[in-house]
């Protein structure tokens, strides 16, 4: 019984935290379609990411009040509001780049464009799954190895797009105007890592 007790009270301290997730995960599967369709319709998914943004932020400002009169959490406040801000910021990098790509209008989306866009939908389907285990640290890692996987290839990913870029014929403008759409896509992986990170030194806090 009081195990079970244990594991109810801990999924209700990470609820907020499931929540904003799920809201990630819609984001960056909008944000491959941004790419998908080489740029077609992406003032529709723009707003589409804006408006989860939007939730993800209220979402944050409601965590950080309710925690301020919550007690007896089996988890530290400040690593709840830390996960759920982490992940909104993970929301907010992809909303910055999917108005970049809106403002610029690319004529074409590299490859590489296009699959750094499906890694971080990786990451983040991921991420939904290791946060529940935080509990579990031997699944924990199995999970967390998946996710370094992804970081790891994301990241090759980057190094060969920006140095193709620059090996390549493409206009000063042009390649400046990439080399900003690749960096918004590194800072999205890069955000991703600082949650994985939160929620492997969580979990060893809670062994």
């Amino acid at each position: 019984m009081f195990g079970a007790k244990l594991i109810s009270e801990g999924a209700k301290d990470l609820a907020p935290v499931r929540q904003i997730t799920t809201q990630t995960k819609e984001a960056s599967a909008l944000l491959t379609r941004v790419f998908d369709q080489n740029g077609k319709g992406t003032e529709k998914y723009s707003l589409e990411i804006k408006e989860i943004s939007d939730f993800c932020n209220a979402v944050v400002r409601q965590t950080a009040e309710r925690l301020k009169h919550s007690f007896g959490s089996l988890f530290d406040r400040q690593d709840i509001y830390d996960l759920v801000l982490g992940m909104s910021t993970v929301v907010h990098r992809v909303e910055m780049l999917a108005t970049s790509v809106n403002r610029y209008r690319p004529r074409y989306c590299t490859s590489e464009m296009i699959e750094l866009a499906d890694r971080i939908r990786l990451i983040v389907l991921e991420l939904d799954q290791v946060i529940p285990m935080i509990n579990r640290p031997t699944e924990l890692q199995i999970r967390m190895r998946i996710v370094r996987g992804i970081q790891k290839e994301s990241r090759a990913l980057y190094r060969d797009a920006i140095s193709k870029l620059f090996r390549s014929n493409t206009s000063p403008t042009d390649a400046l105007m990439y080399r900003d759409l690749y960096h918004h896509l590194d800072s999205i992986v890069e955000e991703c890592e600082h949650v994985a990170c939160l929620v492997e030194r969580i979990s060893i806090k809670q062994t």
